[in-house]
């Protein structure tokens, strides 16, 4: 009886083992797949997002991501990133008011935009232009 149980238990903790093994791969594989991957600049600058594989369709899937990198079924890949655009400007007072809308770009491997589609993503900022900046006390 004491012999099948450790049978038992050697067993689970290589299964253990195993799975553990596999979790800190993957992991890995998250990180080193991460570094390809580019955030967002202040500057309006665009920044990589993944890469899309269409096959067979007219239509650039929006969101539909593949990291693989293949060309399977005669598919072509394309590089996304997102660019930040002014979409509005008004005067609120003696405030100018202007909101940038992202947009996911679309890249064939040549650098050429393919497609250029708008998202709902907005920023907006407010500033005075003109405005007498004052300088707090102690300072």
């Amino acid at each position: 009886m004491l012999q099948r149980t450790m049978n038992i238990v050697s067993k689970k903790s290589v299964w253990i083992s195993v799975v553990a093994l596999l979790n800190i791969l993957l992991a890995l594989l998250m990180m080193v797949d991460k570094k390809n991957s580019f955030s967002f600049w202040s500057d309006g600058a665009m920044s990589l997002l993944g890469k899309v594989e269409v096959g067979g369709e007219p239509a650039i899937a929006t969101g539909a991501f593949s990291a693989s990198g293949s060309f399977a079924n005669g598919a072509k890949q394309y590089s996304v990133f997102t660019q930040w655009k002014l979409a509005d400007r008004y005067q609120d007072g003696s405030y100018m008011v202007e909101a940038y809308r992202q947009y996911e770009i679309y890249k064939d491997k040549n650098g050429k935009t393919v497609k250029t589609v708008p998202t709902e993503n907005f920023n907006t900022i407010r500033y005075c232009p003109g405005c007498e900046v004052k300088v707090l006390p102690g300072e």
